[in-house]
């Protein structure tokens, strides 16, 4: 899965770009795109002479990265920015939909739907989410009759910094409403003290030194959603929940909120597990128990979220995020029905390349506006010199 070692020796930065660069103005931000897609398919096209002597191609698959990035890479017309803010709000026009890869959010095709039966997967490919494609879609893309899926939704970003942490915000807000505590500030003291032991048994971080109202949204007159920045930080709550809600659920009704959140979180544990512990390449007959799971999940949130609406609990919102991951996993389906394995969806996860990005903001530090580009490529070249070297990677050369 490529996940493991320095990223400079597993990833190359090709290009950087200031931030005034890319602004309200962002034509510098579609050039560089281009001509990076230019050079790629003169790669795949061509290929380029190693220092072995041989000569190497490259076929780019796709291009991924956090929602907001394809949004405005693909210059998409349907994206999540399209999601109704206010489900009773005057609408002055209808959605335009809500993603790129089908037409969920327009009018009589709702994105909310998660399960194996959904409309808007009748939708998929029909109408283009753009005026015209990108060039640099055009330059690298090799199936022209769907080539929105260029654009590859990121696992991470849609879980671990997305719909994760609202599942965790709202199963926080429900284990504190049966909490014998005073107000909730006392509650989310007591839960996180729980927290930190779960942690400190298991040898897990805890990633926040305490638990707060603002952390998870829960006031009561809006639906809880996460607030922090750390993916693993969904990781080990996600954990936590599953461990706290498995010691409590005899304790309510087969078919209370309590008892199909607990299930709802030891059902997704187990997809993440086995999808990080996956080969890059899964056998076909994995692949569909792995995704068969993940729509058990899927529909336990349904469940979920209409089971609040009917109690009168503001819990469980349906957002375009959650409509991603039934594509994600839907594509796995149709996959495993086509070929003898599936490529894992976690190899669109950007969590490396994020670290890489990370590392190549920090030696812009210091640097003149007017040189920055030039010397972060260079400080990058030199960086991942030094740890190829340290990883004895110039010998493999």
């Amino acid at each position: 899965m490529n996940y493991i070692g320095s990223t400079y020796c597993t990833r190359f930065c090709l290009a950087v770009l200031p931030k005034t660069s890319y602004g309200e103005n962002d034509s510098a931000f579609h050039c560089l795109l281009e001509k990076l897609s230019e050079d790629m398919s003169l790669v795949t096209s061509e290929g380029l002479l190693g220092p072995d002597g041989r000569k190497y191609w490259a076929a780019p698959i796709a291009m991924k990265g956090d929602w907001p990035f394809l949004a405005k890479a693909g210059q998409l017309q349907r994206s999540f920015h399209n999601q109704p803010k206010h489900g009773h709000a005057k609408k002055t026009k209808p959605c335009p939909g809500v993603c790129h890869l089908c037409e969920g959010g327009k009018p009589s095709i709702p994105f909310e739907d998660l399960s194996i039966f959904a409309e808007w997967q009748f939708h998929m490919g029909v109408i283009p989410p753009w005026d015209s494609i990108p060039n640099f879609i055009l330059n690298c893309c090799r199936d022209v009759s769907y080539p929105e899926t260029f654009l590859a939704p990121d696992p991470w970003h849609t879980w671990h910094l997305g719909e994760g942490r609202n599942f965790c915000s709202n199963a926080i807000a429900l284990i504190t409403s049966t909490m014998p505590q005073g107000n909730i500030d006392a509650k989310l003291d007591a839960l996180y003290e729980k927290y930190r032991q779960y942690c400190r048994r298991n040898q897990r971080q805890t990633y926040a030194s305490k638990f707060t109202k603002e952390l998870f949204n829960v006031k009561g007159t809006e639906y809880p959603t996460g607030g922090w920045t750390k993916g693993n930080f969904t990781t080990s709550l996600m954990k936590f929940v599953e461990f706290y809600l498995h010691r409590h659920e005899k304790e309510f009704e087969p078919d209370s909120l309590f008892v199909k959140t607990a299930l709802a979180a030891r059902v997704i544990n187990q997809v993440w597990s086995k999808l990080y512990a996956a080969p890059l390449w899964i056998p076909s007959w994995e692949a569909v128990a792995i995704a068969k799971r993940a729509f058990v999940f899927l529909d336990l949130y349904m469940s979920l979220a209409s089971q609040a609406k009917q109690e009168g609990y503001l819990l469980y919102l349906v957002n375009a995020k959650a409509h991603m991951l039934s594509h994600i996993f839907r594509s796995m389906l149709w996959q495993a029905d086509l070929n003898g394995v599936v490529l894992n969806p976690m190899v669109f996860g950007v969590q490396m390349e994020e670290d890489l990005v990370g590392k190549s903001c920090r030696l812009m530090r210091r640097v003149s506006p007017q040189v920055a580009v030039e010397k972060t490529l260079r400080r990058y070249l030199i960086a991942a010199a030094d740890a190829w070297s340290k990883a004895n990677m110039w010998n493999r050369i």
